[in-house]
């Protein structure tokens, strides 16, 4: 497919393969928004070309390994709502502190 130069340009971001169809991509921009934007436009170019794809987005705030389990569980999330979807991890910490709001 022929995506627009500027998503070819930024497609030069690291990207890792963690096993199956689950890949890894480092948005190196701070802003959150920008790495769901970035997404939300790759994914609008692969539906015109017939293709799509689900994913799970997580902050890396810290360690690797609870940013990876932030993201995976997000991603389950994606899938489970079917093709398309994109969807935000949440942290085990920011959990607990909702749920205290809520109480």
């Amino acid at each position: 497919c022929s995506l627009p130069c500027d998503l070819q340009c930024s497609l030069a971001v690291p990207v890792a393969r963690m096993g199956g169809d689950e890949f890894l991509v480092f948005h190196g921009d701070a802003e959150p928004v920008s790495a769901e934007d970035y997404l939300q436009a790759v994914l609008r170019e692969l539906t015109r070309e017939g293709l799509s794809f689900c994913a799970g987005l997580a902050p890396l705030e810290g360690p690797l390994a609870p940013a990876l389990a932030q993201a995976d569980e997000a991603l389950r999330r994606a899938k489970a709502q079917g093709p398309g979807q994109l969807c935000w991890g949440v942290a085990r910490a920011s959990r607990r502190a909702l749920a205290r709001i809520l109480q």
